[in-house]
C-alpha cells in the first residue's frame, strides 16, 4: 500500500518511516482523499457549473479517465513509486539551456572571485517580507562570507555590505548553471531544487510551507544539501 512506504507530500518523513511515521502517513494520505471528494471537488465541481453549465461530468470521473497526465514529479528526487501507464513523470523539463547573463550581472559574476551565492525565496514568497531582524542577520551573515552574494529582493534596500547584490528578480537557471556558482539558498520549492540538482549546485533550503520542508528533507537525505528553519536565522559555511 502506497501510504506504508511513501511519504505524504507535505511531511518531512523518507521511505524509511518508522510504525508511528506510518501511521501519520496514512491517515494524512486519507484525510486529503475524504477531503477532496466531500469537500474540495464538489466546491470545484458547483463552481465549474457555473461558467461551463450543468451538463459537465463529474470530476472524480474525469480524473479516472483521463488518456494522460505530465505530472512534475521528479524520479530522482522522490522516493519510488508505482505509476500508472498513463502517468509521465517530467520533473526537470522546464530546465533550458543556460543562456548569457545581462550585461550587468555578468560583470558581477566575472568580478566575483571567490564565487557566486544565490539566496532567492522563489515567486510566492517575497524577501521583503522578511522582518527588519531576520534582514540584519542575514545581511551580518552574508558579509562574514568571501563570496559574492546575490539576493532576489523586490524592493529597495539599503546598507548593503559590499559583497551582497540585490536584484528584484534573477535568472536563477542560468546563474546556477555557470561554473562560479558555489551554493543556493532555497525556500526548497520544486522547480529551484530540480534546476540546481541539474546544475549540481549544493542547497540550503529553508521552508516555509507544503512541500518545500518535504523537498528539503529529500535533499538532505541524499546529501545534496541542508535544511534550515525558516524562523532561525544561520551562519553561512562554504
Amino acid at each position: 500500500m502506497q501510504a506504508a512506504y511513501f511519504p505524504f507530500y507535505s511531511t518531512k518523513h523518507t521511505d524509511r518511516m518508522i510504525f508511528a511515521e506510518r501511521m501519520t502517513n496514512f491517515l494524512l494520505i486519507h484525510f486529503e482523499i475524504l477531503y477532496r471528494r466531500y469537500i474540495s471537488l464538489p466546491a470545484e465541481l458547483k463552481l465549474a457549473k457555473q461558467y461551463f453549465g450543468e451538463n459537465i461530468r463529474d470530476f472524480e470521473e474525469v480524473e479516472r479517465n483521463m488518456s494522460l497526465l505530465i505530472c512534475n514529479y521528479d524520479p530522482l528526487l522522490s522516493f519510488p513509486l508505482a505509476l500508472a501507464p498513463n502517468i509521465v513523470p517530467a520533473g526537470g523539463l522546464h530546465i533550458e539551456p543556460v543562456k548569457p547573463l545581462p550585461v550587468d550581472l555578468k560583470k558581477i559574476v566575472e568580478d566575483a572571485q571567490e564565487g557566486l551565492v544565490i539566496f532567492a525565496l522563489g515567486s510566492y514568497f517575497r524577501s521583503d517580507q522578511l522582518s527588519i531582524t531576520k534582514r540584519t542577520a542575514i545581511l551580518d551573515a552574508f558579509a562574514k562570507l568571501p563570496q559574492t552574494v546575490l539576493w532576489k529582493f523586490e524592493s529597495e534596500i539599503t546598507d548593503l555590505p559590499k559583497n551582497v547584490f540585490v536584484r528584484k528578480w534573477l535568472p536563477q537557471n542560468d546563474l546556477l548553471g555557470n561554473c562560479k556558482t558555489k551554493l543556493l539558498i532555497t525556500h526548497g520549492g520544486a522547480l529551484s531544487t530540480q534546476e540546481a540538482m541539474y546544475h549540481g549546485v549544493p542547497v540550503i533550503v529553508v521552508p516555509f510551507f507544503i512541500d518545500q520542508h518535504a523537498n528539503g528533507e529529500k535533499l538532505a537525505d541524499r546529501r545534496m544539501g541542508k535544511v534550515r528553519s525558516s524562523t532561525i536565522p544561520c551562519t553561512v559555511k562554504i
